[in-house]
Parts: C-alpha cells; structure tokens; sequence
C-alpha cells in the first residue's frame, strides 16, 4: 500500500491579514516611474490631439512672379506669351533673374537672352530701347521682348 505523506508547512510571510485592514493612517507608496509613465502618455495625446485636431492653415494667395522689373517697350495690350511655350516664329517675353547683390543695366541681359533663344543680340536691342538703360536690382527679374525668329 502506498504511504500518506502530509505537505510541507506554508512559507512565513510578512503580511499579516489582520493588519492590512488595521487603518493607521499611512498613505500608499506611489512609484515615481508610475508618474513619469502617465505624464507622458498625457504629453502623447495631446501632441496627438494637437497634430490631428487642430484647424488647417488659411490659404495663401498666389500673387504670381514678384521683383519684376517692368518693361515700358512691351505694351499691355500685346499680351506677349513666356518664351518657351510658343513657336519661334512669335515674339515672346523672357524673364531673366539678376542673381548679383549689385545693379545691373537690363542691356547686359541682352547676349545672354541673345544666346538662350538663339537670336542676334541687335534684334533683341531693336525691340527693346527704352528698356536697356533701365537698372535691375540683385534678385530682381528682367523682362525682355525676343522679337520673332524670320
């Protein structure tokens, strides 16, 4: 026949039911990593709240190209398109940024605008007299008339 055997005591604790309830007066121990983990968690939903809730800004108005110095030779009424996007057989309007910190005279555009459309650098002088002697100041466009290629 097989033996009985008891089990073995139960460990000694420290915690005594009779005390838990006794009501000294002592306030729970709160855990420091406790409170840095919940101010964070309220740092996260509010940057989240913030990021995902908050209104669009307005939106901003396209005023077109800015520091544009106007030539007086091109006329309103003539409307002439940006070079590039029409035939080489059409007078167009060139725009050529003054990338100096110094002025410069719209006529030193002119071999440069000369080149880019493969023009003669008197064809464009003849379209464009009153505007030669005009100064362009650094980060400001030039607006240049490119007569028609015949």
């Amino acid at each position: 026949m097989t033996e009985f055997r008891a089990p073995p005591p139960p460990p000694d604790l420290d915690w005594d039911p009779d005390m838990a309830d006794s009501g000294d007066g002592e306030a729970p121990r709160i855990n420091p990593k406790m409170i840095a983990v919940a101010v964070g968690l309220v740092l996260i939903g509010v940057l989240f709240g913030v990021l995902f809730f908050s209104p669009s800004p307005p939106p901003t108005e396209c005023r077109g190209l800015t520091n544009v110095i106007l030539n007086p030779d091109i006329r309103r009424e003539e409307a002439l398109p940006i070079c590039g996007y029409v035939a080489e057989t059409q007078p167009c309007v060139l725009y050529i940024l003054n990338h100096k910190k110094t002025d410069k005279l719209a006529q030193d555009f002119f071999q440069e605008a000369a080149n880019l459309m493969s023009r003669g650098v008197w064809a464009i002088e003849v379209v464009n007299p009153d505007y030669s002697k005009m100064k362009i100041p650094g980060a400001h466009f030039a607006v240049i008339k490119i007569p028609p290629m015949n």
